[in-house]
């Protein structure tokens, strides 16, 4: 398969098409099996540097799953040690493989990618150089020192527009290299975020904390460039250029507070690719589709759900009008329509049709995360038996942990509490997401039948439970208030617990109202 895939490989403008996407969506890193799978691959193919590329992809994925993607301050010790174990074993995968072979330029990519997660270096610049010496049309190797030389990750904004002006500024008018441009905007807006972000500032003062960091740190001229550099489109692939712009635009649009700047970057673009972002089009089947998704994603962000809507719809009129080298590609862009409808309606709770386009856009483009939500959608509808059905095809096809909790919540929605607990077992051994939910609700499925000793194993079992560096206050609130009612119940006079700070109050004979703190258990049932 993907022998097939790379003699069908080509080095487009701004992609490794399409072997990049391949080699990336391949590590299912929720399948327990994969990954004694793929070392049995490597060893019995010590010369081939394909297993050991797409094992080290496995473990690259499997580290920043482990970790998470919190700020280190608030990820746990026993995280970031499976994340340095998992990346050890990929660096070292990676490297083989590029001894091997070093004329496959995703490999640099993967190694790159691999020694950000330790932040800016002299190892990762001199990688760099190293890999533009063998593929130097290759743009995600740009792309990504760019993203690299951030202040979260160790660079600076300096080095950013260094970078950018070495390699975009350098380069021919009508180079690929100049959407470096439009990647440095992208960059300078997500660091204003992060920059206000670490300053906790609240959501309702996002966006004045993002214009007074982007007034600092847009240097003037830097606009200029982006709307030369979006000027490619009439001098490239228009498709090339759909597909890499339509990758900039969304972390743009979704960047919380910024919708002044994305939304001006996104008339710019609308501008040099002959469209417009008005709601009503004027000449149907004119606009670049990729526009009309962007604008959608914009009224999305600004909960304009009408006019999102609107604007979805047109792309997917638009869309037919586009050319695409070939069926797959147009597939590809026609359910990723569909998945920003079925985002839409999910947001408004109308469930029917959001089932329908994920549906439409499995049906286009596939992907285990629509058919999981599929089975979601069926499980707030209450129809669980469809939800059970639909989640269990999925569970047979692939390990997704998500569709297994939803199928343990079903089956116990639906009675089926032996079935339920099977499930829920499963999720909260593993470092899903949704494992505190599964420990909680395993510990309920008990307690409501008044089994209050077997509700305790899986909060005592779970010690994550009880981790603030991991858990949401209220997530800490339940797992202890539950705890609290178990032992209550079982009559335990000595409650492993927290205390909790309480108040007692009394009015005086003068009226005057006292109050003195005291230590005691909050009593309630199960939350």
């Amino acid at each position: 398969m993907i022998a097939a895939v790379l003699k069908s490989n080509r080095l487009e403008n701004w992609r490794f098409y399409p072997f990049s996407e391949f080699a990336k969506d391949i590590a299912k890193v929720n399948d327990p099996a994969l990954g004694a799978a793929l070392s049995k691959w490597v060893a019995e193919n010590k010369n081939d540097p394909i297993p050991l590329l797409i094992r080290a992809q496995y473990y690259y994925d499997m580290g920043w799953f482990k970790r998470g993607n919190d700020y280190a301050a608030k990820t746990r010790a026993v995280d970031v040690s499976s994340f340095e174990y998992y990346m050890t074993k990929a660096l070292a995968d990676i490297d083989a493989s590029i001894r091997l072979d070093d004329g496959n330029p995703y490999s640099f990519l993967v190694k790159l990618r691999i020694l950000r997660g330790y932040g800016f270096s002299k190892k990762f610049m001199s990688v760099f150089r190293g890999a533009i010496t063998k593929h130097r049309g290759y743009y995600p190797l740009y792309a990504i020192v760019l993203d690299t030389l951030q202040p979260k990750w160790g660079g600076t904004l300096g080095a950013m527009y260094g970078f950018v002006g070495r390699y975009a500024g350098n380069s021919a008018k009508y180079s690929p290299l100049r959407l470096l441009y439009l990647e440095l905007y992208s960059d300078l807006l997500n660091n204003a975020w992060t920059s206000c972000d670490l300053r906790h500032v609240v959501s309702e003062k996002m966006a004045e904390c993002i214009d007074s960091v982007m007034g600092k740190t847009v240097r003037p001229g830097l606009v200029k460039q982006v709307k030369a550099a979006l000027r490619l489109y009439d001098h490239c692939d228009k498709h090339q250029f759909d597909v890499a712009v339509g990758r900039i635009l969304p972390g743009m649009l979704g960047t919380s507070g910024g919708g002044r700047y994305a939304g001006a970057i996104l008339m710019l673009a609308a501008d040099a690719m002959h469209s417009d972002t008005q709601l009503v089009e004027d000449k149907p089947g004119h606009n670049d589709y990729v526009i009309d998704e962007a604008a959608g994603d914009y009224w999305f962000n600004q909960r304009q759900d009408e006019n999102a809507e609107q604007k979805y719809k047109e792309a997917l009129k638009d869309v037919k009008f586009a050319s695409f080298p070939n069926e797959e590609e147009k597939d590809v862009a026609i359910a990723s329509i569909y998945e920003d409808l079925a985002k839409l309606y999910e947001n408004r709770g109308r469930y029917v049709e959001m089932i329908a386009y994920e549906k439409a856009a499995f049906a286009e483009g596939g992907g285990v995360k629509r058919e999981t939500h599929v089975c979601w959608g069926y499980f707030k509808l209450r129809q669980y038996h469809e939800a059970i059905r639909t989640c269990t095809k999925v569970i047979d096809s692939a390990t997704d942990l998500h569709a297994r909790y939803w199928r343990g919540i079903s089956y116990w929605r639906s009675g089926r509490d032996e079935a339920a607990i099977k499930d829920l077992a499963v999720v909260a051994d593993s470092e899903s997401d949704y494992r505190t939910s599964a420990a909680i609700n395993l510990g309920f499925l008990y307690a409501k039948d008044k089994k209050f000793r077997k509700s305790l194993d899986p909060l005592n079992k779970y010690s994550y439970l009880f981790d603030p560096k991991t858990q949401s206050k209220k997530e800490l609130a339940i797992a202890y208030n539950n705890r609290c009612y178990d032992y209550m119940k079982l009559g335990e006079r000595l409650i492993p617990l927290l205390p909790v700070r309480s108040t007692s109050c009394r009015s005086g004979v003068d009226g005057r109202r006292r109050c003195r703190a005291g230590t005691g258990m909050r009593r309630g049932g199960y939350g």
